[in-house]
């Protein structure tokens, strides 16, 4: 990981090719770090799902009902929905 101490100068498009082959740390004169990764459409996803109150709330919900009710297996859900 490569760190940089990030000034006024510094452009954004210059960032972001410091950080397409790994990530970089940014310090500010401040003393504040961020973490410039760059991320795939996956990774984009991914991490705004992550962020997402309501799909964390989906997601909280679903794993209280399989604690309660269990877990259905690949091949009991594949023979409910008739995919064998």
């Amino acid at each position: 990981m490569k760190t940089i101490r990030v000034d006024q100068s510094a452009t954004a498009a210059e960032l972001f090719d410091q950080a397409a082959g790994e990530p970089v740390l940014l310090r500010e004169p401040s003393g504040r770090s961020f973490v410039l990764v760059e991320v795939d459409r996956d990774d984009a996803e991914t991490l705004t799902l992550a962020d997402n109150a309501k799909f964390n709330d989906i997601l909280n919900r679903s794993r209280a009902r399989a604690r309660r009710e269990g877990w259905l297996t690949t091949e009991q859900v594949r023979r409910q929905l008739g995919i064998e």
